[in-house]
């Protein structure tokens, strides 16, 4: 019997939403899903663009972690573009809900959302179960 592999996804998010991001790849873990996280996927002294980009490549999908200090950042979205020219799964995590006029990435803006709210923990179960 084989064991089944299990999934991993890329969570793309500001630094200034560590605490959250650490709370969710905990409760991703718990569900059976692997999570590429910046703090757990570089080794020393390595190029980090060059091992994000591994992580991006090598997981089953992206979740982008929505905050205004997310879409504001370079590197995430040069994550999300990586991923979506890898055909990458994209899942919108929304943390902090932008401001109305906020211009958003297409591929974000056209995707289903999903909001975390405090308590809520639909998302792992959710995802664990199309995985």
């Amino acid at each position: 019997m084989t064991e089944s592999k299990k999934s991993t996804v890329f969570i793309s998010y500001s630094r200034k939403n560590k605490a959250f991001v650490r709370k969710l790849d905990a409760a991703l873990e718990e569900q059976g899903i692997n999570a590429w996280v910046d703090w757990e996927g570089i080794p020393l002294s390595t190029d980090w663009m060059v091992e994000i980009a591994k992580g991006i490549v090598a997981a089953d999908a992206f979740l982008f972690v929505i905050s205004p200090d997310a879409l504001d950042s370079e590197y995430c979205l040069k994550e999300l573009e990586l991923a979506i020219s890898e055909n990458k799964k994209i899942i919108p995590i929304v943390y902090s809900e932008p401001e109305k006029r906020k211009k958003i990435h297409p591929r974000l803006a056209s995707a289903n959302w999903v909001f975390l709210r405090p308590k809520k923990r639909k998302i792992y179960r959710r995802y664990s179960q199309n995985y």
